[in-house]
């Protein structure tokens, strides 16, 4: 799958259930993403939330707290 492709298709993903949401990003992992991976992120106002590995590290260089499941 491309970035944009994950993108589009997980842009409004979000679940109150971690496990749901981890779960998620394991079977997108096992199709795979080119150049990246997609982790489950909590963010305390929406739940959980599914984007590209690049973006979550992202936050985290601009002290945006954010807690990623791997």
């Amino acid at each position: 799958m491309k970035r944009d492709e994950f993108l589009h298709k997980y842009h409004y993903y979000q679940t109150k259930n971690m496990d749901k949401a981890v779960a998620e990003a394991e079977e997108i992992n096992a199709l795979g993403i080119e150049d990246d991976v997609a982790v489950a992120v909590m963010f305390p106002s929406l739940g959980y939330c599914l984007m590209l590995a690049s973006a979550a590290e992202h936050l985290k260089e601009l002290e945006i707290p954010v807690e990623v499941m791997k």
